[in-house]
């Protein structure tokens, strides 16, 4: 594995994108759904480095890859949130976006539980394996199109723990 992003560089971007992202929604009713499994590493740093007071915390989980290392193409809900997003602002935190295919299908499916208006982050975005239009509003980092692990992203359910993303050989 090659280190691509430190522990460091991780926490700093973090640090930024809080406050920056918070500033957006002051004043505002926000709702911060986190993609799992993927997004819970990522998304929790963020949450605590944002300052949006009544901010609500829930999750989604959706699948396009299976155990592989590429995309099916197909996404499929595996579940809900519990929170009624009728309204609201939702800020979708995922870990990566690489095809697009899931956050985008993600926004449109929250958008049709009447959330008055979907915003995007993810800690990585892989936009020269984008296969839509989709764009993030915020990012951590851009990152080469690439196999990756680690802050939450996975090899077969493995290294999700590691504190630094990392190139796959």
């Amino acid at each position: 594995m090659k280190i691509l992003f430190t522990k460091d560089q991780i926490a700093a971007r973090v640090a930024e994108l809080g406050p920056e992202i918070s500033r957006f929604y002051e004043g505002r009713d926000l709702v911060v759904v986190i993609v799992i499994t993927g997004g819970i590493v990522f998304g929790s740093d963020l949450i605590r480095s944002m300052n949006v007071p009544g901010m609500r915390v829930d999750t989604i989980a959706f699948s396009s890859y299976g155990l592989g290392h590429s995309t099916s193409g197909k996404v499929t809900m595996r579940m809900e949130t519990k929170t009624d997003l009728a309204g609201r602002n939702v800020l979708l935190v995922d870990d990566m976006v690489d095809s697009g295919y899931t956050m985008a299908e993600a926004v449109k499916l929250l958008k049709e539980r009447g959330a008055a208006d979907v915003k995007t982050v993810a800690l990585l975005d892989k936009r020269d394996a984008r296969r839509n239009e989709f764009e993030l509003d915020w990012r951590g980092f851009y990152v080469d199109n690439v196999y990756v692990v680690g802050c939450g992203l996975d090899d077969g359910e493995r290294y999700r723990e590691l504190p630094y993303v990392a190139a796959v050989d």
